[in-house]
């Protein structure tokens, strides 16, 4: 009994039905459908315990499955089970403010999705929060969970000599860790709430990345909220992909 007390159980399910995919060019192309009815089935268990003084480990169990609808050519996987998609293991020091996060864990960063799908990589991550109002973080990511981002990871270049055929644009063996660092920070200002960001990131063989952004929320009239936010995010190749297949991207939203 003290030791189910001593864990925290957390997860989500999620159900989501494709009836189809199509653009443009899908009559000239049927292969451009690439949902075909599709049952989609999610699941996601997280447990996290406290193992020793200062130590919490945590581990999340992950299901996804695909049931096809109607057609010969519909994919099934209906028996897919349970694997383990996050392990680590976090020590803190209250007495600095520092945590440090060890394993295989989602890296929840401005570049990535944060949500059920991101990226899950396995590295080291310091988190310290002895500056109010401002969070103060480094991480180095050895290797990432590729297979379930497909090309929301690599992307995918339609340029391969005098070919059109997509194909990812570099190899997931040819490119190296993942560095970088972010100051995140949250401030009371003239009755409303501003967060501001910055992040820095190096891919070893990639690019190095750089984003800014800034959040202000407050409440106007009576109990109606609105936010403001404007964001910047480039990288720099790295001399590696300097060639007319890749080139330096810009991004500015409001």
């Amino acid at each position: 009994e003290e030791a189910i007390k001593d864990i925290d159980v957390s997860g989500v399910l999620r159900y989501r039905y494709d009836t189809g995919n199509f653009d443009k060019n899908f009559l000239n192309n049927s292969n451009l459908n690439n949902s075909k009815q599709v049952h989609k089935y999610r699941a996601q268990v997280n447990f996290s315990a406290a193992i020793a003084d200062n130590f919490k480990a945590f581990i999340q169990f992950d299901y996804n499955a695909v049931d096809g609808g109607t057609g010969v050519d519909n994919a099934t996987n209906a028996e897919k089970g349970l694997f383990v998609r996050q392990l680590y293991l976090t020590y803190t020091n209250e007495d600095v403010a520092t945590s440090v996060i060890a394993g295989k864990q989602q890296l929840n960063i401005i570049w990535t999705d944060n949500g059920v799908d991101g990226l899950v990589g396995t590295g080291v991550k310091v988190v310290n929060n002895s500056i109010d109002g401002l969070t103060l973080a480094a991480f180095a990511v050895d290797s990432f969970m590729a297979a379930e981002q497909g090309s929301d990871l690599l992307g995918q270049s339609t340029y391969v000599g005098n070919s059109t055929n997509n194909n990812d644009s570099f190899k997931l063996d040819s490119i190296g860790n993942l560095y970088g660092a972010a100051a995140v920070g949250s401030y009371d200002l003239a009755g409303g709430q501003f967060n501001p960001q910055l992040w820095l990131a190096y891919w070893d063989q990639v690019a190095f990345f750089y984003a800014v952004d800034a959040a202000y929320s407050t409440t106007i009239f009576d109990g109606i909220n609105w936010t403001l936010e404007g964001a910047y995010l480039g990288n720099s190749l790295d001399s590696e992909l300097d060639d007319k297949t890749h080139a330096n991207g810009n991004l500015f939203a409001l």
